[in-house]
């Protein structure tokens, strides 16, 4: 029982939809174009009434701008409420890239969606790249002046690959250009498109930036007249070795958009909100965390999941990918307005990360998310957010009002947001051993105190799925009933929304 005496539940299922409350906002985006006095106004309105919300600046915008109000009492639901943004140094551009959101909080729980901000710098010793400039991890690591990593981004032409450029023979050339010098970058086609699709050079040493091109040459076979489908993916860019071992994807690769015939123009991916798979609450993510990803155009009509034979998460799945900050997640499952992937341990240490998903050659624009080291949230027993848990009692059966653990008795939890573990596993690998959880882990029944046997990621899951087992606490407050289960790990703990039932 130390380990991993219990079967851990299915990571498919235990992600399940459930979306959050919604905010709009006109525009939905800001960028420098919107601040020609140095302010911009927008609006926001609320899907529900709320008694109070916070209007805050993620950190990295904070020390850049002011909002006004910080908060307002009484929202109704489809009225409009006005927002002020005010650059503190208007006269003064910026030296980098700003990029962050602006959230409205209804306590401690952010409303979908944030207001993405992104502020090119203007700076005349800096080349203003055409793409969006958002604050992308760079593979090699410079630091910027405020402490950051430096900024990279790609530019292409043409920006897609379709149709057009094959209309006339099986070969076409596309250029990209980089804002960041490289030591050395692999060509890479997703595996929906590399049964059709070739790419010479594979690889390029060195990469230079100042508006250096450089030209692939995509083949394109059988013909387009030959062509059995259509044809969409992505076309990436990414760091690599002597070996061509592949590592970061930077921001953003080209997509990939053919068809043999007439066919609509597919949806554009458009994220709006990304929360805990558990609890659905809007926050920080956190390494190994499973979070759903809601908005339109972001997988097929019909759910696709991954193989429950699969000994790893593949991080392409029904022509869907999910990129932070150029690193790909695990994708569990996809279709149309939601998606459920494991944040990559490589965000471990980053202030924030930009997501972008891809589907069928469409990219959605950036989308900025705080990180944290652990953001701790209990599963559902029917994947609702809240009430009874998905918890085992002693004898590995599913605790529930008919079938309640006996008091002094231990239990197993079910959760994610547990940040690293003590050992490092590839991001989507199933696991073989398991995985004790890095940092402090404490739980309470009822506001008891628990002691916890275990917890970290079990052997047969992936690095994402949290198991803690724990014995319930000799304590006055916890007899017969349902009673409130709170995980803590690290600095941060779940809601008080998970019950388990005890006889």
């Amino acid at each position: 029982m130390l380990g991993c005496t219990a079967t851990p539940l299915a990571a498919a299922d235990l992600a399940k939809m459930g979306p959050p409350a919604k905010i709009t906002w006109d525009p939905g985006r800001l960028t420098e174009a919107e601040f020609p006095d140095g302010s911009a106004t927008v609006k926001f309105t609320s899907t529900k009434d709320v008694a109070e919300v916070a209007i805050v600046a993620t950190p990295s915008l904070s020390k850049f701008m002011t909002v006004e109000p910080s908060s307002i009492s009484g929202v109704v639901a489809g009225t409009a409420y006005e927002v002020t943004i005010t650059l503190l140094n208007p006269d003064e551009p910026p030296n980098q890239t700003m990029g962050g959101t602006i959230k409205v909080k209804e306590g401690n729980r952010t409303l979908a969606k944030p207001l993405s901000v992104s502020i090119k710098s203007t700076s005349e010793d800096e080349e203003d790249p055409e793409d969006e400039g958002e604050d992308i991890e760079g593979d090699e690591g410079e630091e910027s002046e405020d402490g950051g990593e430096e900024v990279n981004t790609l530019t292409w032409s043409p920006e897609v690959i379709d149709t057009s450029l094959f209309g006339e023979g099986d070969e076409t050339m596309i250029v990209f250009t980089s804002t960041k010098d490289i030591d050395k970058v692999c060509l890479w086609v997703t595996p929906s498109a590399q049964a059709f699709l070739t790419v010479e050079p594979m690889m390029i040493s060195p990469v230079l930036a100042g508006g250096t091109e450089y030209e692939l040459t995509m083949t394109l076979s059988p013909t387009l007249a030959e062509l059995p489908r259509s044809v969409g993916g992505t076309l990436h860019v990414r760091s690599c070795d002597e070996s061509g071992k592949m590592r970061r994807t930077y921001d953003p690769p080209i997509g990939i958009r053919i068809s043999p015939g007439e066919e609509e123009e597919p949806e554009e991916a458009d994220p709006d909100a990304i929360v805990s798979s558990a609890d659905f609450q809007i926050g920080p993510v956190a390494p190994n965390e499973i979070v759903s990803v809601f908005g339109q155009g972001l997988g097929p009509q019909e759910p696709q999941g991954f193989s429950a034979k699969s000994l790893t998460v593949d991080t392409v799945l029904a022509n869907t990918q999910v990129l932070f900050s150029g690193m790909a997640a695990p994708v569990l499952a996809t279709q149309h307005g939601q998606i459920n992937t494991i944040v990559p341990a490589g965000v471990a240490g980053l202030a924030d990360v930009v997501m972008r998903v891809l589907y069928n050659g469409k990219i959605s624009a950036p989308y900025v998310v705080a990180v944290t080291e652990s953001s701790p949230a209990l599963y559902a027993l029917d994947g609702s957010g809240n009430g009874q848990g998905a918890i085992l009692n002693s004898d590995l059966t599913v605790n529930s009002r008919s079938n309640r653990a006996p008091l002094g008795s231990w239990i197993v939890l079910y959760g994610t947001g547990g940040g690293l573990g003590e050992t490092v596993a590839a991001d989507g690998e199933m696991l073989t051993e398991s995985i004790p959880l890095a940092l402090p882990v404490e739980v309470t029944v009822n506001r008891a105190w628990a002691e916890v046997i275990w917890a970290g990621y079990p052997a047969g899951s992936v690095q994402g799925v949290v198991q803690v087992n724990v014995w319930l606490p000799a304590d006055p407050r916890v007899v017969y009933g349902d009673w409130p289960v709170v995980l803590k790990i690290g600095g941060e703990q779940s809601g008080g929304d998970i019950a388990v039932a005890i006889e």
